[in-house]
């Protein structure tokens, strides 16, 4: 199986990576997308998707 995933906590070395993924997910939203209630509403209108490195 090549496409194996396996899934654990993070650790404090996770760190890192994860907040690179999460300024990444901030910046690829469209412009004038600010907040939660923005957020919600652009989410509402996408199909679900698991970003992997």
């Amino acid at each position: 199986m090549d496409d194996l995933l396996i899934v654990r906590p993070a650790t404090r070395a996770d760190c890192e990576a994860i907040y690179r993924v999460h300024v990444e997910a901030v910046r690829g939203l469209p412009a004038g997308t600010q907040g939660k209630d923005g957020i919600e509403k652009w989410l509402a209108t996408r199909e679900p998707a698991v970003y992997v490195e």
